[in-house]
């Protein structure tokens, strides 16, 4: 049995931070595990329930096959979505029994919070949400009013001083994103990877979970949360690969009568996203989609990770290299274009990026170096091995 606490709320000097004592008889340990923002937002953190370590916890149980035990309040909307589908889709995913839930208590709460908010990564997804909600006309009613950036489990989980680097960095260009735009920012910061370490769940098993808890925690705050999907509504499915495949529902499940989390972008490729940002002034200013931890500056994409790489190569079709040569180190890729289409070309059955920038290269008329067909060879016969889950080599001439 997994025992989760009634949070209980603390203010140390500028931050406000709202805590659980999580207890595993099976594991025998007990951990406190917080949620933190600024103080600022005193008002807007939940302790009435215990909704957001419940989230947290949800796959620990799972992978370990223990029920939780809430002493304390749990809200009616999750108890409702735990015993009508979250609890069952995750089972079902990952081969394992459904497990129970229970709570002292099960309560009904109305927050009327006002707030509309978006991550602010600053990736092509982030910023595409941000342009479709706030820069450009508003259709939908729900404007975006607060950026925010989470240190839950996105920055990595075996080292906590990196990942609180990383997260140093990130916060700082968001910050200055946020001045620009006249948006509010605010973070929420948590120590869940030492929960999650113990069960072995990794990033992708736990993700969207941590995320939507990262959400309730700010309940009060939010009556609107934008998170922009990472697959196509198309391409759902159930997989162990991520939570990510199917979070349009699991954030839907997760909703509240407080908080509706929205999954965004869900109908456009990640090419189409790319060029429907390419030429906004902040996008060439502040696009950062890098994996590699570099020091502040202009050329803050390092050009050669993978995620650089593709988002390179969509620039390139959409002929707009030129224009972003401040902020990405384009070197690699205009010696090395012929190897990373082959690779593209030989690994576009296992991989829906790669296919979605050919597929993309094709629309725009664009021409892929000849030798790339050449090379293809090489990731076409490496193609069993990347299915089965290893990583292809880096693209070399």
């Amino acid at each position: 049995m997994i025992i989760i606490s009634q949070p209980k709320l603390e203010v140390r000097e500028n931050e406000v931070l709202v805590s659980s004592c999580i207890e595993d008889d099976k594991k025998h340990f007990r951990e406190t595990i917080f949620y933190k923002t600024s103080a600022t937002y005193r008002p807007y953190v939940v302790t009435e329930k215990a909704d957001l370590f419940v989230l947290s916890a949800l796959m620990p149980a799972l992978f370990s096959q223990s029920d939780i035990r809430v002493e304390g309040t749990l809200s009616s909307d999750l108890k409702y979505a735990l015993e009508n589908g979250l609890i069952y889709i995750l089972a079902k995913t990952y081969g394992v029994r459904p497990i129970k839930v229970h709570a002292e208590r099960i309560e009904t709460f109305e927050f009327g919070g006002k707030a509309v908010g978006a991550g602010c990564s600053m990736g092509v997804d982030s910023l595409a949400t941000i342009k479709q909600h706030y820069i450009d006309d508003n259709r939908y009613g729900h404007k975006i009013t607060h950026l925010a950036i989470f240190n839950t489990c996105e920055f990595g989980f075996e080292d906590a001083n990196e990942a609180n680097k990383l997260f140093r960095y990130e916060y700082s260009r968001a910050a200055a994103f946020a001045r620009e735009t006249g948006l509010e920012l605010l973070y929420v910061q948590s120590n869940v990877t030492s929960l999650l370490n113990r069960y072995g769940t990794g990033l992708y098993d736990t993700c969207t979970l941590v995320h939507a808890a990262a959400f309730l925690f700010l309940e009060k705050l939010y009556a609107v949360y934008y998170h922009s999907s990472g697959y196509l509504l198309d391409k759902l499915k159930y997989t162990t690969q991520s939570l990510e495949h199917f979070d349009f529902i699991l954030f839907d499940m997760c909703s509240t009568r407080n908080t509706k989390i929205f999954s965004t972008l869900a109908t456009q490729e990640r090419t189409d996203r790319t060029e429907y940002i390419i030429d906004d002034t902040l996008t060439k200013k502040y696009l950062h989609v890098c994996i590699k931890t570099i020091d502040d500056g202009p050329v803050h994409n390092c050009g050669r990770c993978y995620k650089c790489l593709r988002t390179l190569a969509a620039i390139d079709i959409l002929g707009k290299l030129p224009e972003y040569e401040t902020i990405f180190d384009q070197s690699y890729y205009k010696t090395h274009k012929a190897a990373i289409f082959a690779k593209y070309l030989g690994s576009r059955a296992a991989d829906p990026f790669f296919a979605d920038i050919l597929n993309f290269a094709k629309q725009k008329g664009f021409r892929i170096p000849k030798m790339a067909y050449l090379l293809s060879v090489k990731y076409y016969l490496l193609l069993p091995a990347y299915m089965l889950g290893r990583e292809l080599p880096n693209p070399r001439m």
